[in-house]
């Protein structure tokens, strides 16, 4: 991932910051009405979900990223798990960030 800057917007201060603490996890983090991940997490979404990788450029650094429609993201899910993948999922529910962390039952 890549180093925070001064200019970060609180979005993506927010997901550095759970990624930092759940970075044994895949981590999809909700952004209006979709889920998004960023970096080494969307390539990895992007090969095993075979969804298009996006990228973004702030501050001169581009960020590769994904988005699945809230109402797409559990079949994206079943596929990350199926591969092995341990996923987090951040949602924002009045103002207040919780964290779900997601693990297929052969990883328990």
């Amino acid at each position: 991932m890549t180093t925070k800057t001064k200019n970060s917007s609180p979005a993506r201060k927010a997901y550095q910051r759970f990624k930092g603490k759940y970075s044994d996890c895949i981590l999809l983090f909700r952004i209006e009405g979709y889920y998004e991940a960023f970096w080494e997490d969307a390539e990895i979404f992007s090969d095993v979900c075979n969804l298009p990788l996006f990228n973004r450029k702030k501050a001169g650094v581009s960020i590769p990223f994904i988005d699945i429609p809230l109402w797409e993201h559990k079949k994206y899910l079943r596929k990350m798990l199926r591969a092995g993948h341990k996923v987090a999922v951040c949602e924002n529910i009045n103002n207040c960030d919780v964290i779900c962390i997601i693990t297929s039952p052969q990883q328990s």
